[in-house]
């Protein structure tokens, strides 16, 4: 049963999407910083569902991402089930569906409250959907219908970049009122209900990638070539600057 606070928290979530949340400032402003992590992080998605997804059961928290995770890929599960608390954008799903060669189920629910049974999911994943969740509630739920060998997988933001601050601070018609990105809390509460292996993307890459935008059509440059190479042997050289970078590929098996 879920108390009044998370009833209203899913309710005024449900109604900013059924409005219709302006994401696209933000997500051009962002473009060119995710492009090189956007390639690694999708093979490893691949490898994910090879060996998680294929032929399996699962769901995923959202009604989009699937298209680029299944359907382009060409690595279909047994089921998969998008769910959406929001029917406008539940229909956003439903509508790449129209022309896909794979036919998910969609259904209007709350990740609150997971409409399946205990153990009985063989993988969950999505991207930019925990952080606009009650988390610990949605990861207790994640895990209870996950089978003790499935997994969760999810990209999603880290909240302490300072030029990504500035950029949400900047951009508030791209914002849920109760949208939180990850920080130290967050992560603990991860840590909590799955044992987590989580790529990190996305600091230098932030304001060159702002620079970029400005200096290059595409996103494939030498500049955000160059952002991108630092980054990756940055966390390398000095591990805890991690967290001060923009977004994160979040894998987990459940702690039964």
């Amino acid at each position: 049963m879920l108390d009044e606070q998370i009833k209203e928290r899913a309710r005024k979530e449900r109604e900013t999407y059924n409005q219709g949340l302006k994401r696209e400032n933000y997500e051009g402003i962002m473009s060119h910083a995710l492009f090189f992590y956007n390639q690694i992080w999708h093979e490893r998605v691949i490898e994910l569902m090879r060996e998680f997804g294929e032929n399996k059961v699962g769901i995923e928290l959202g009604d989009t991402i699937w298209s680029a995770w299944v359907e382009d890929t060409g690595i279909y599960p047994a089921k998969l089930t998008c769910i959406n608390i929001s029917e406008k954008e539940l229909e956003k799903g439903v509508e790449l569906s129209r022309a896909s060669n794979f036919k998910p189920e969609f259904r209007l629910m709350d990740a609150h409250a997971l409409e399946f049974e205990d153990n009985s999911l063989d993988f969950v994943f999505g991207a930019g959907m925990l952080h606009h969740l009650q988390l610990d509630v949605a990861l207790s739920e994640i895990n209870r219908v996950l089978k003790p060998d499935g997994i969760m997988f999810f990209i999603e933001p880290l909240g302490i970049n300072p030029v990504g601050k500035l950029v949400r601070l900047l951009t508030p018609e791209s914002r849920t009122e109760d949208e939180t990105p990850f920080g130290f809390e967050q992560l603990k509460s991860l840590d909590k209900k799955f044992s987590t292996s989580i790529l990190y993307g996305q600091f230098t890459s932030v304001p060159l990638g702002i620079l970029s935008k400005f200096l290059f059509k595409t996103p494939d440059n030498i500049l955000m070539k160059t952002a991108f190479t630092i980054d990756v042997n940055l966390e390398k050289v000095f591990p805890p600057l991690k967290y001060l970078y923009r977004s994160m590929l979040i894998t987990g098996k459940p702690k039964k």
